[in-house]
């Protein structure tokens, strides 16, 4: 070998090992970026999740408020409609209605029933439909029922 050949080997090396050395520069520093913008989606991923868990959170919190509002009104008209059925019926019927809008299909039959026979089953029925609605736990009454929750309101029929 000559040395112009020798001379162009031993450049052709070199160069061979800058390209080398600088792909992998490269390569490491691609990776590094890719390892960057992972993260970076993973944190926008996850804060997006989480802002639309929240959404349905405060969309769940705020429909059941609603349903609480309902369920007031047309326990407060239930009262009424209880010891004055004829008068009170038309207020108690629109309650009912304002239920279909934003009340639970088991409020709105358990209404019904009550409407239909008013005694103190169908009123118990009600109430426990009403705090299941909402999700509140289950009361465990004894034999009595609500009658111990209204004791003077023992009338024929309730």
């Amino acid at each position: 070998m000559s040395r112009s050949d020798w001379g162009l080997a031993v450049f052709a090396a070199i160069f061979l090992g800058i390209v080398v050395y600088g792909i992998v520069g490269l390569a490491t520093a691609v990776a590094q970026i890719s390892a960057a913008l992972i993260g970076v989606a993973g944190v926008v991923v996850g804060s997006v999740i989480r802002y639309s868990a929240e959404l349905e959170r405060n969309r769940i919190q705020n429909l059941r408020l609603v349903k609480q509002q309902n369920y007031q009104k047309l326990l407060e008209r239930i009262g009424k409609y209880v010891r004055d059925k004829d008068k009170e019926l038309d207020p108690l019927t629109i309650a009912h209605i304002e239920s279909w809008v934003f009340g639970d299909s088991e409020v709105v039959m358990a209404t019904y029933s009550f409407i239909d026979n008013s005694n103190q089953e169908s009123l118990e029925y009600l109430l426990r439909t009403m705090r299941k609605s909402i999700g509140l736990p289950d009361l465990k009454f004894e034999d009595d029922g609500i009658r111990k929750l209204f004791p003077e309101q023992r009338r024929p029929g309730l």
